[in-house]
């Protein structure tokens, strides 16, 4: 049996969890930490998961090489990665902007991304630009409102496949945490 399954399905314009993969969830009696993972689609979080995961190609998420979004709803793995001595249930949510997706739809899984998890990676290319950062915080302003405050992950934003140089504006090296800054 793959290790990869459905959590979050959407049939039929309702949101559904696999029954299977609940079965599967009930057996666990240890305690365990969430780590999701959002972000746009076609950006390589499920490449990214399958990496920290250590699956093999073709064991993992899902991932493709066309245009269109390979996650649907949200799948978890259920070979639990292992953090400092915690199992850590790790999710794969669907992209936010796919084409063929509602904004409707995006925040649905992301707010249920967020309220399953610990820690949530947002995944994002290149460089921090505008877009980024208006997504990352109507997706937190979701998360508050869903969460009603008192549900507060974790956040790691993964910046992926970042080449440029770490220099102020007179060329001057900075930080990681001074680029966030300017950038925010």
């Amino acid at each position: 049996m793959s290790s990869i399954r459905p959590l979050i399905v959407f049939v039929d314009g309702q949101y559904r969890v696999d029954p299977d993969t609940a079965e599967w969830l009930s057996k666990r009696t240890e305690p365990f930490g969430v780590l999701a993972c959002a972000g746009k689609f076609r950006t390589g979080k499920s490449f990214l998961m399958n990496r920290l995961l250590n699956l093999p190609p073709g064991r993992g998420f899902g991932v493709g090489d066309t245009v269109q979004a390979c996650t649907r709803g949200i799948w978890v793995c259920t070979e639990f990665l292992s953090i400092n001595g915690m199992d850590v249930l790790v999710l794969d949510t669907e992209g936010i902007d796919a084409l063929d997706a509602e904004n409707d739809h995006d925040v649905r899984i992301f707010a249920l991304g967020i309220l399953m998890c610990t820690a949530m990676a947002y995944n994002s290319m290149s460089h921090l630009d505008e877009a980024a950062v208006q997504s990352l915080s109507l997706m937190t302003r979701i998360a508050d409102a869903v969460g009603g405050g008192t549900h507060t992950p974790s956040l790691y934003w993964v910046l992926r496949d970042f080449t440029l140089q770490l220099v102020d504006g007179d060329g001057r090296g900075i930080t990681h945490s001074e680029y966030l800054e300017q950038a925010l």
